[in-house]
């Protein structure tokens, strides 16, 4: 009978011990993963950053250098600049544009007449005298998808008054994140 006691305090302690183990891992197990995914948010969020701060200064025609050589005067119907005080030929628009977007989002680029670039005879000019562009420095960003191909994040950044907010849309190509969509919008 003592015999049989024994044994089934034996059975009970290790059943205890061996639930406890795999309890322990499982934890273990769950914390590390909870760990990882916030790394990977994190990381993911400061892509986000970037890409929007890079695709705000394409936009602005900020990021790009210039020819000052090559200046179009905006001077009445015949010129073939039609905005601002004159265009300025960009000289790295491809290098800059294909490191940074998608072919959908340079298409949706080169069609916009909403900012401070326009394309002349299948060139990039900034347009001169396009003033008063807020850049996003440092903006708030609320990540709506992440999965393996994209990243679909909204932003918004308010300074002296004026917001700025928007829309992005990433997509992963050979393991690197392009814009495939950026949407902008300031109020006064």
């Amino acid at each position: 009978m003592m015999k049989k006691g024994l044994l089934i305090g034996i059975i009970i302690l290790l059943l205890g011990v061996g639930s406890y183990l795999i309890y322990n891992n499982f934890k273990d197990k769950n914390h590390n993963e909870n760990q990882n995914q916030q790394v990977e948010d994190t990381k993911v969020a400061e892509v986000v950053k970037e890409l929007i701060e890079k695709a705000d200064s394409i936009y602005a025609g900020t990021a790009f250098s210039y020819n000052p050589s090559e200046y179009i005067e905006a001077n009445g119907a015949s010129s073939s600049c039609n905005r601002g005080v004159g265009c300025v030929k960009i000289t790295n628009y491809q290098e800059i544009i294909n490191q940074y977007f998608t072919d959908q989002a340079k298409e949706e680029l080169e069609k916009s007449t909403e900012y401070g670039l326009i394309f002349i005879n299948n060139e990039a000019y900034l347009i001169d005298g396009y003033a008063d562009y807020l850049e996003i420095s440092n903006p708030t960003i609320s990540i709506e998808t992440n999965n393996e191909t994209t990243v679909v994040a909204s932003f918004e950044e308010t300074k002296f008054d004026r917001k700025k907010y928007g829309k992005i849309e990433l997509k992963k190509i050979n393991d690197e994140y392009l814009v495939n969509s950026f949407t902008i919008n300031e109020n006064y």
